[in-house]
Parts: C-alpha cells; sequence; structure tokens
C-alpha cells in the first residue's frame, strides 16, 4: 500500500466524485449532512471539496479500501482528535 495521496488515493477520490456528479451527495458519517461533489463544493456546510475519510485510522488497521466522503472539516476535526487521544496515551515503557 503506498502513501495515502498516492496516485490510487487520487483516482479513487476521482471515483467518488464521479458518483456524487451522477447520484447525487450522500451523507457524511461524521455530522449526517449531504456530501456534495467537487465542483457542487458551496453546497457543503464549509464550502471545501471532500475528503475522503477512514472510519477507522490505517495506523490502527483501517484501510484506504473503506474510505469513503466526508465533508473536509469533519473528517480534519476527527484527526485531530485522534492526533489528541494518542498523546494522551501513557508512554511506552520500552526504550
Amino acid at each position: 500500500m503506498g502513501g495515502v495521496y498516492d496516485w490510487a488515493w487520487q483516482q479513487r477520490r476521482a471515483q467518488w466524485d464521479a458518483r456524487l456528479v451522477a447520484n447525487g451527495p450522500r451523507p457524511c458519517r461524521r455530522c449526517g449532512l449531504p456530501v456534495h461533489c467537487d465542483r457542487m463544493r458551496h453546497l457543503n456546510p464549509d464550502r471545501m471539496r471532500f475528503d475522503l475519510g477512514h472510519q477507522v485510522d490505517v495506523q490502527n488497521g483501517g484501510s484506504n479500501d473503506e474510505a469513503e466522503p466526508e465533508h473536509a472539516s469533519c473528517n480534519r476535526s476527527a484527526g485531530k482528535l485522534a492526533q489528541l487521544e494518542r498523546a494522551r496515551e501513557p508512554a511506552s515503557e520500552e526504550w
């Protein structure tokens, strides 16, 4: 598996954008409001292009294959929260 923003990731995102164009918006799994394709991003609550979000972080065993459209602000807020939670975990006693 390559990096999150490699060619395969960009292709996956383009496929989701085409699905949103063809089928209309779908609910964001974080907030439940509709996620629109890029050309209709002005209808997204944050007015931004959508992100592909992971339900389970790749670091925690998730897969890029499970990534789905989310509002950029929802996805990034969830990522920041996960980062804070990891920072609160006790440090390993292994040196």
